[in-house]
């Protein structure tokens, strides 16, 4: 009977109160999200193949995210899960020959970025998309400090 409770009380807890429908709210932190994920790839904070397949989902991550805004998405909060998991025993793995703080810089770009185009799938409300906004700031200030160049900041007003 308990486990049942627990159930119940995690459903509700990731129950979708107030879907977002402003498009132009979810386009706006689309690109934001896309600048700081730009910025790793051109700083090249993170592999280019990686990257580069990041970038390309990540848009089809918010698309499929606005269409089932409405909907209670279990199935895909599972397998986001799982995959959230995976990503975080990869990136524990990616440190294993680190030997310097900064030779970190890589392993943390490519977590951030992975659990940044997992979390896209997910993102019925405003508060989501903030998490989303927030977390493209993250990735903003490990391209900077990776490799700052002029551009950086081209990418940085796009963000704003």
């Amino acid at each position: 009977m308990a486990g049942g409770r627990l159930i119940r009380a995690v459903a509700e807890v990731n129950t979708t109160r107030r879907p977002e429908h402003d498009v132009t709210l979810r386009v706006a932190v689309l690109v934001a999200v896309m600048a700081g994920a730009l910025a790793v790839l051109f700083a090249g904070a993170a592999p280019l193949g990686e990257s580069t397949a990041i970038v390309l989902v990540m848009p089809l991550a918010f698309l499929w995210s606005h269409r089932r805004r409405n909907d209670s998405n279990w199935a895909a909060k599972i397998v986001i899960s799982v995959l959230a998991v995976a990503v975080l025993i990869r990136f524990f793995d990616g440190l294993s020959g680190i030997t310097t703080v900064d030779d970190a810089r890589l392993p943390l770009s490519v977590l951030v970025l992975e659990i940044q185009v997992l979390h896209a799938f997910d993102l019925p409300q405003r508060r989501d998309l903030m998490f989303g906004l927030v977390s493209s700031l993250a990735l903003l200030g490990l391209a900077l400090a990776t490799g700052p160049g002029a551009w950086m900041f081209v990418l940085f007003a796009l963000h704003l």
